[in-house]
């Protein structure tokens, strides 16, 4: 196998995932996914209530899959990284900590310390800590919670749709002589939805689409700095 060949399968498998993600919002949105309670009161004020039904099909497993994918991709990455060295590959994992101090003893409790010292000096720049890498401990975390839990995301950042006054047939506003404008929703400009992570994940309220390449983009910048690192230069992911 050419180097780094599982790591990179992992990542493709992940960016299938999210590109099926990318499809099932597509689908969703094809669907009648929401409805529009608009009207007047007693008093003559409008309300307007705009409600989502559901969400995309499979959506919680599949960002599942996407993030595993991911974390798994680092861990075979480690793998590889370990054997390369000629260690035993046994018992090794990506290390994460929950801080700078404790990074040096989780790598000796993931067996990373069986790498380079070229190796285990890119680790370390790459700060897998709380406090260090926001993106790659986020990726831990969110693999994390979706073992125990599934990742749900919310509809969220719901723009309502368009309202404009009503006119008459022969173009005139509606109610415009009396001073009561009669209004209407455009049926031309429905209401808009962006899909969010839910408010207990360490990436809540953030749009889950955009999130997930941007965390696919990060772990393919890290198995390339394994891939070509020489240990001793800056590295930033």
């Amino acid at each position: 196998m050419p180097p780094f060949a599982q790591p990179h399968q992992k990542l493709r498998r992940a960016a299938v995932h999210i590109k099926a993600l990318e499809s099932a919002i597509a689908d969703f949105f094809q669907t009648q996914w929401y409805t529009c309670d608009f009207g007047r009161e007693p008093d003559g004020q409008y309300h307007l209530n705009v409600v989502v039904h559901g969400s995309p099909l499979g959506f919680g497993e599949i960002v599942g899959d996407a993030v595993h994918n991911l974390r798994s991709a680092l861990d075979l990455l480690a793998v590889e990284v370990v054997g390369r060295n000629g260690g035993n590959t046994k018992g090794v994992y990506f290390p994460f900590a929950d801080s700078a101090e404790a990074l040096e003893q989780m790598i000796k409790r993931r067996n990373f310390h069986r790498a380079s010292n070229a190796d285990v000096s890119i680790l370390m720049e790459l700060k897998p800590y709380s406090g260090g890498h926001p993106l790659l401990r986020a990726l831990h975390d969110l693999d994390i919670q979706d073992k125990h839990h599934s990742l749900i995301p919310h509809a969220a950042l719901i723009t309502t749709p368009s309202v404009g006054v009503k006119m008459d047939p022969a173009g005139n506003p509606i109610g415009f002589a009396e001073g009561k404008l009669e209004l209407q929703v455009n049926p031309n400009e429905p209401p808009a939805v962006k899909f969010t992570f839910p408010s207990d994940s360490v990436f809540a309220g953030e749009e889950v689409v955009p999130t997930l390449w941007q965390l696919h983009d990060c772990v393919s910048r890290v198995v390339e700095q394994f891939a070509h690192g020489s240990g001793g230069a800056q590295h930033q992911v």
